[in-house]
């Protein structure tokens, strides 16, 4: 399914950074990735969960169980959270291994007999500008969502489209701003993945140049995307692929 999923981020992702009026905000992309995720042939399906109907009319317990999809938004992660309570970390968007929903024993949480919830194949957290306005922020911001990534059973990915209205120029303190957004980034993920180029963590970050009728713009690094170590301009053309 990794195959599928790349195809569909690569989508979205285009669509997103040539038009990034598209968005208000975090939720809008969540959406937008829900509903292009959706169209893959197993996350249209849905799956037969632990959860029985209920009893019969001869007080027999049915073999019919209710069903769900493979793919949810502000799904529950098991860390930092205590039994019996509700969870003090979500996940913005999961995928689940279709062999694991026979474990959901519990119809509205989807949790397993144990009160634990799933652990997803696939996890995705996402963020905007309005989620980071400085560096320390988004630090911490980036530093909670690899934490969640962690925890996922094949990939996590995290995708930030940083918007820069660009009302006064390239100041130097803007070009400041987000150096440290990157040195953030790297120092985070060598850390908390425990190895450089961690294969399970796909890091999307992008800053996105938006002019107004008084500022001209330059095409060549309008887009700029994140390669492992630094911002690098990338043809529009070429961004799909990339």
């Amino acid at each position: 399914m990794y195959d599928e999923i790349s195809k569909k981020v690569a989508f979205i992702l285009d669509h997103i950074l040539k038009n990034p009026a598209v968005f208000f905000n975090e939720g809008d992309i969540q959406a937008m990735f829900y509903t292009e995720l959706r169209q893959i042939e197993r996350l249209k399906k849905l799956y037969k969960t632990g959860c029985t109907i209920g009893k019969n009319q001869n007080d027999v317990v049915s073999k019919q169980c209710y069903k769900t999809y493979l793919i949810h938004r502000e799904y529950g992660i098991n860390w930092g959270c205590q039994e019996q309570e509700k969870p003090k970390h979500r996940a913005d968007l999961v995928i689940f291994n279709e062999h694991d929903i026979k474990s959901i024993t519990h119809p509205l949480d989807l949790k397993k007999e144990d009160n634990s919830y799933l652990e997803p194949d696939y996890i995705f957290e996402f963020g905007t500008e309005k989620s980071a306005g400085s560096a320390d922020v988004f630090g911490a911001h980036i530093e909670n969502d690899l934490k969640k990534l962690m925890t996922a059973n094949k990939r996590g990915f995290i995708i930030h489209v940083q918007r820069n209205y660009l009302l006064r120029g390239h100041s130097s303190a803007n070009k400041e701003k987000y150096d440290k957004y990157i040195s953030q980034i790297v120092e985070n993920i060598n850390r908390i993945s425990g190895q450089t180029g961690s294969s399970k963590i796909i890091p999307l970050i992008f800053k996105v140049d938006i002019g107004n009728p008084g500022k001209r713009i330059v095409r060549k690094g309008k887009i700029q995307m994140f390669n492992g170590n630094e911002m690098k301009g990338i043809n529009q053309k070429k961004l799909r692929e990339a």
